[in-house]
């Protein structure tokens, strides 16, 4: 399974224990404020003045992402900026499980996260998730604190 797969089946696990806990949820949108607007143009400003500079991070563009989002009132726009903050936030845990743990991929089969390291995770209900559970578990086997 590719990287955003796993990714992503995380983010559907969950979604699934959200479900479980508040039920179904609609609230309104509560976006397209003048104010929104405003706070989209300085993230977007700071953002590209970030990685111009050489310092541009993940939280520049996810804040960015989410500032555009809350911008917007159209639903159909709304929804393809949220589509893009979803897909920053896994780019964003996919870089992080490379700089943490390169060489450990992961593949799915059956409900289970196989490490390559040698531990596999039964996608259940962590504290954290599956990969804090999965960090716990190399931690416990090193004999120490990550």
């Amino acid at each position: 399974m590719s990287a955003v797969a796993s990714v992503l089946a995380e983010v559907a696990a969950e979604r699934g224990r959200q479900d479980a806990t508040w039920g179904e949820q609609n609230h309104a949108d509560g976006t397209g404020r003048d104010c929104d607007k405003v706070s989209a143009d300085r993230a977007r400003e700071a953002c590209e003045r970030s990685f111009r500079e050489g310092w541009g991070s993940w939280s520049h563009i996810l804040r960015e992402e989410v500032a555009e989002a809350f911008a917007e009132s159209d639903p159909v726009r709304l929804r393809e900026e949220l589509i893009q903050v979803a897909a920053v936030a896994a780019a964003w845990v996919e870089a992080i499980d490379r700089r943490t743990h390169a060489g450990c991929a992961r593949r799915v089969e059956s409900g289970v996260v196989h490490y390559n390291c040698g531990i596999s995770v039964e996608c259940g209900d962590y504290p954290g998730g599956v990969y804090a559970e999965h960090v716990r578990r190399l931690t416990e086997s090193a004999g120490g604190a990550a």
